[in-house]
């Protein structure tokens, strides 16, 4: 899939790569606390659960986090 595909907001006003961060994000709650939880961890995450194609960014990720997760991950890096 193309960046391009993966940056178009889809109804729920999610972009694919906004969707998949916070799969990942979610699926490690399910492991680790939330604190402990940043982009790098993240980026692992979705390395793991696929080809490297398409990752996104770091900065993404914290943004991400900012706008969705819970408030303290906006300042987990």
């Amino acid at each position: 899939m193309s960046d391009a595909a993966t940056d178009v907001p889809s109804p729920d006003g999610l972009t694919i790569k906004q969707a998949r961060i916070l799969e990942s994000y979610y699926a490690l709650r399910q492991r680790l606390p939330g604190p402990s939880i940043g982009s790098h961890e993240i980026l692992q995450e979705l390395r793991r659960k696929g080809p490297a194609v398409d990752l996104p960014s770091e900065a993404l990720i914290r943004d991400v986090l900012a706008s969705h997760a819970h408030p303290s991950q906006a300042l987990i890096g």
